[in-house]
Formats: C-alpha cells, structure tokens, sequence
C-alpha cells in the first residue's frame, strides 16, 4: 500500500514539471539565456542626420551577444511600440536618458538593456557604451565604458572590444585595444617626428645648395666681369726666320709687357675687342762653339750679341667661357711693331776693338693665344706669334715664331666705350 502511494506521488510530481516547462518560453525552455535589448546608440556631433553609425554599432554589439548562449536578444519589432509609447510618456522625441531606459526595460521585461551615444570631434571617435542590468530586481548601470580613437580602419575592432567588456566585465580587450592605439598613435607621432627633422634636413640642404649656387653664380659673375689688364710673359720658344742667325745664336730669350685697353661696353658682348700696347726684348747670344770659323752674312763671325728692344700696338678678338668655376679666354691678335736693334761683336781685325751695328725697323705679326683664369685677379696665358720685321740692308727676318706663357693681371671690367 505504501509503495502504491509514493508511486502516484512520484507521478504527480513529473505531470507538474513537464506542465511547468510547457508553459514556459522556447528558448527560456532550452538554456535559461538573459533577455537583452540593445538599442541603435545615438549620433551627436560629426555626423549627418542620414548617417547609419549609430545603427552600425548596435548590430556589431548584436552579433558580440549572440555568439554567447547565455543571452537571447529582444528584437526590435518587439519594443518598437513600446518604445513610442514611453517616448510620448515621458514627452521625448527620442528615449536615450537613463530614466527612459529604465521605464522601457520594465515595459518590455528585458533584464539588460544596452545604449550609448557616438560623435566625432576634431577627426575622432568618442563612443561611449552603458548597460543597465534589472536581474536583482532594480535597474542599475552595471557598466560602462568610453573609447576614443581616430582611424577608421578601426571602428569594428573598437565596437567588438566594448561588446565583449559589455558581456564579461572583463577589461582586456578594451585595454588591448587601447594599447594599439598608442602604439599606432606613438608609431604615427614617431613618424612625424622623423619627417619633421627630415623636412628640416631637406630644408637646411635645400638652403645650403642655394648658398652654394648663388655663391656659384656671384663668383661666376665676378670672373667674367673681369678681364686681362697686365701681363707679363716669358718667351719659352723664340726663333727667327734667318737659318744662320739661328746657327750662331743658340741662346735665346725674349720677355713682355702687355698694357689691355678693353673695348666693349658690355660684359656680355661676344666676342669682346682689346686694344693693347707691348713693350718687348729679346736677348741672343753666340756660344763658343758655334762660332768657331762661321761666316754670316758674308761676314766672319766673332763671339757676339744681340738685343732687340721694341714697341707694339695690335688688337686682340677674344672669345670668353667659363667651366668648372674657371674663366677661358680664347684670343687671336695682329699688331705692328716698332723695333730698335742693336748688335756688339769684338773687332775680327783687332780683339781689342768692338764692333756694334744699330739699326731700327718696322714689322708686324700675328698670333693667337688662350687665357685661364682660377682666381679672380689672377690667370695665366700661353701665346704663339709669328711674323715680320726686316732688319737691315739684307731685310733679314729676325720675328720668327715665338711661344711665350705667363702672367696675367685682372681687374673689373672698365672699357673705352667703342663697342
């Protein structure tokens, strides 16, 4: 009898719970979830009205619930009316302050309920996300958190960190994320820094080579306004045209002076017109050897010298360019020349005696030249000249060919205003 009555006890009691669990809701039933109502977060400042951001977050938040089993998300078609409800209620266009929410959670039955506001403020996000949690029976602000960041590329990553502190609590995520923030903010400010300290190396050698150019350009423009004034040279090559004066005379030499009167007025006239005036000697003399039983000119030779002394006034045509911070001047030149000559040998017939011929004669010659200049008052010149000076009763040709170098002297550019 005992055990018939605990047999129908025990069978009324399973009639009741499966009564119970019939009764109760599908997915309640299957795992006991927390009914959620996530709200679209509301846009303040940095968007416009059509803008979908706020709505965007709420579904990223959705899809950060569901991949829990313990909650169950209220959906909207379910609160919609309710919602408008409450909005008139309470006499707002749009329920997004804490009483609100805590009204409508009541309203739809909801134990948590989520919202927040989103704005943009000098190019970055602030999104701030609060949950109220009714399950001890009173609506609280269980959490909340803000994030703030600039990047876009990051806005779902953001949104996915505050749902799972927003599910657990736990801090992590929004602290990595955070972190890489920083570290992309730190890396950003790095990179500017080092851009900015290479702007300023770029600028300060953008500076220097515009020193460097225009100290080019100043020392360019001060070689080619000036030119030869003075020079000095030296005949390394000096011969005549008389085979048998050059016999006798083997030692030879010859030096000038050039005195350059500039003809243009411009310094950028090409080609550029010289006049000059030169003052010449030429030294020969007879060595022991040579003489010893010569005849010239019909005459028999005796230990001797010569000195030629004389004036030119000529024209020289140049043709200037500049290399490699270096002034050329390419020349040819003709002039006339006035010459006093004067010859001493001892007597033949009388040791004791000496013999001196002077005589004086006109010529000319041509020639042509280059002229380098490496520094400013300063340059050097190689020149080749040949010509004609007849000297004596013979006409002997004594101008031959002369290969002088030398010196020359610079100065600003000055002219007689010819040209």
């Amino acid at each position: 009898m005992q055990t018939r009555n605990s047999f129908l006890t025990m069978a009324a009691l399973t009639a009741a719970l499966l009564l119970g669990l019939a009764a109760m809701p599908d997915g309640a039933q299957a795992r006991g979830a927390k009914l959620v109502y996530i709200q679209d977060f509301v846009m303040e400042e940095g968007f416009p009205a059509t803008d979908t951001v706020g709505k965007d977050i709420k579904n990223l938040l959705v899809e950060v619930f569901q991949a829990k089993t313990s909650y169950e998300i209220t959906e909207d078609q379910t609160v919609e009316a309710v919602l408008e409800e409450e909005q008139r209620a309470q006499g707002l266009n749009k329920c997004s302050d804490e009483a609100c929410m805590r009204a409508l959670m009541e309203r739809i039955d909801s134990e948590l309920m989520v919202y927040g506001r989103v704005k943009k403020v000098d190019g970055k996000f602030h999104i701030t996300a609060k949950m109220l949690d009714r399950s001890t029976g009173v609506a609280r602000l269980s959490r909340i958190r803000t994030l703030k960041f600039k990047y876009e590329d990051m806005f779902e990553r953001a949104i996915r960190a505050l749902g799972l502190y927003l599910v657990s609590g736990d801090n992590d995520a929004v602290e990595k994320f955070n972190e890489k923030v920083n570290d992309r903010e730190e890396n950003e400010e790095l990179i500017l820094k080092t851009s900015e300290i290479e702007n300023k190396m770029q600028e300060k050698r953008l500076q220097a080579e515009k020193k460097v150019r225009e100290a080019a350009e100043e020392w360019k423009t001060s070689m080619l306004s000036r030119s030869p004034q003075l020079r000095v040279g030296y005949g390394a090559l000096v011969t005549t045209k008389e085979p048998e004066f050059d016999k006798y005379y083997k030692d030879r030499s010859a030096y000038f002076v050039d005195l350059i009167v500039r003809m243009n007025t411009r310094v950028e006239a090409v080609p550029k017109y010289d006049m000059y005036y030169r003052l010449f000697y030429k030294g020969m003399r007879m060595s022991d050897s040579s003489v010893e039983g010569g005849i010239m000119f019909e005459d028999p030779v005796t230990k001797g010298k010569a000195d030629m002394y004389g004036a030119d006034w000529g024209l020289r045509v140049r043709w200037g360019t500049y290399f490699m911070m270096t002034s050329f001047d390419f020349y040819v030149l003709g002039a006339v020349r006035g010459q006093y000559y004067r010859e001493e040998a001892p007597d033949p017939l009388d040791a004791k005696k000496t013999l001196k011929i002077e005589l004086y004669s006109i010529g000319g010659y041509g020639g042509a030249g280059v002229e380098v200049a490496f520094f400013k008052n300063l340059g050097f010149f190689v020149e080749f000249n040949t010509g004609y000076t007849p000297v004596g009763d013979k006409k002997a040709n004594l101008e031959g060919n002369q290969l002088y170098c030398g010196v020359t002297l610079r100065s600003d550019y000055t002219s007689l205003g010819c040209m």
